[in-house]
């Protein structure tokens, strides 16, 4: 792992990134490692926080037609939905991340 899980569970995300960018040599592996890092702490947080938010808007504009007439709800669209907005910032916050990787030679 890119400083132990312990480590980065007890430090800031940015404490987190510096951590594991000092370690990066740009092999998928250091990639892999960028995931776990994304999928942990302040970021999965703030993923959580924008699938909440961005999912129930969806959702409402998507289904709140149906919903209002009493109608039976779609529960994989809904579940969809709200999958969406994480993938998204989920895959924001790591590209971000891996973006800051040196450049692999040979490339």
């Amino acid at each position: 792992m890119c400083a132990g899980s312990l480590a980065l569970a007890t430090i800031g995300p940015l404490e987190g990134i510096q951590a594991i960018l000092r370690r990066m040599n740009g092999t998928m592996d250091t990639r892999l490692e960028c995931l776990r890092f994304v999928l942990r702490g302040a970021i999965l947080r703030q993923s959580l926080g924008v699938m909440g938010v961005v999912g129930t808007l969806l959702n409402v504009i998507n289904q709140g037609d149906v919903w209002l007439r009493g109608e039976a709800l779609d529960l994989p669209k809904i579940l969809l939905t709200f999958a969406v907005p994480f993938c998204v910032a989920t895959f924001g916050a790591w590209s971000a991340l891996v973006s800051q990787l040196p450049e692999e030679p040979n490339r």
